[in-house]
């Protein structure tokens, strides 16, 4: 049979460590003509409030990755259930067969890699799938940003900027929309947790940093569709600083379905 690049190569060797990270740079620059505004707490609100109504989906689509091991490709299918429960699984071509199977129930993370009959269990951190894409990036979040929401991360001030827009802007909305920046700083950290860009209300990229300042991960929102009522990504983009990036392109969604708790916890493949 053959078997789909992408993630499926990447998991082969199950759960490589990508190492290093980016020197900090001055994370706290904004565009020319940015001013602080009101707000800040209320766009949050906002933002909180996006989809409240969505809470669990299947969908089915495309990952590309370009890792360090080179480009890959695949096809995958995907469930998800509010707080943050994941299950993605990475189909083999042709068939459409499961060759890979990662789940989250938002307290452990598991990997099966089918034809290897190799099983991993760990507990879920918010950077669990950097092992398997070398992007810091946890299930928790790729759930929550497939619901159209952002994943707001615990902070102790919000700021708010407004800045003119520019001719290589990377938004397909009228030039009058007000281009926005939301930052969240933690409460004891030198740098910013997130930073949020926005046309008017919606969101068009996020950026997560460490506490060093160093960029973890960024999520560009590239397209939306309506679905149901609900507007929801049609291509979302990962990358970092270190060349890796991931997309994932929405085909088909189906929202508020209904999905055992079970389906996010993977037990170990049966002996042969």
């Amino acid at each position: 049979m053959k078997v789909s690049l992408g993630l499926a190569a990447a998991c082969i060797g199950l759960l490589f460590i990508i190492s290093g990270c980016s020197a900090p740079s001055n994370r706290l620059a904004l565009p020319d003509g940015a001013h602080e505004v009101d707000g800040a707490e209320r766009m949050v609100e906002t933002l909180k409030g996006v989809n409240a109504g969505l809470q669990t989906y299947k969908g089915i689509g495309k990952l590309a990755l370009d890792t360090p091991t080179g480009p890959q490709k695949t096809r995958i299918a995907w469930v998800g259930a509010a707080p943050g429960k994941l299950r993605v699984e990475v189909l083999a071509q042709p068939g459409g067969q499961p060759f890979v199977s990662i789940a989250s129930d938002g307290q452990w993370f598991y990997v099966i890699a089918h034809q290897e009959d190799r099983f991993i269990k760990k507990k879920a951190t918010r950077s669990s799938l950097k092992q398997l894409i070398a992007i810091p990036v946890g299930p928790q979040d790729v759930f929550t940003l497939l619901t159209g929401r952002v994943p707001i991360l615990p902070y102790a001030t919000a700021r708010l900027y407004a800045y003119p827009p520019t001719d290589d802007s990377a938004t397909t909305e009228a030039d009058t929309a007000p281009r926005l920046i939301l930052t969240l700083t933690p409460e004891n950290g030198r740098y910013l947790s997130q930073k949020i860009h926005l046309v008017g209300e919606r969101v068009h990229q996020i950026e997560y940093f460490d506490r060093s300042g160093n960029l973890l991960y960024r999520t560009i929102v590239k397209h939306v569709q309506a679905v149901n009522g609900y507007l929801i990504p049609k291509e979302l983009f990962f990358s970092d600083d270190n060349q890796a990036s991931a997309r994932i392109e929405v085909e088909r969604c189906w929202t508020n379905v209904a999905v055992a708790p079970a389906v996010f916890q993977l037990k170990p493949p049966e002996p042969d």
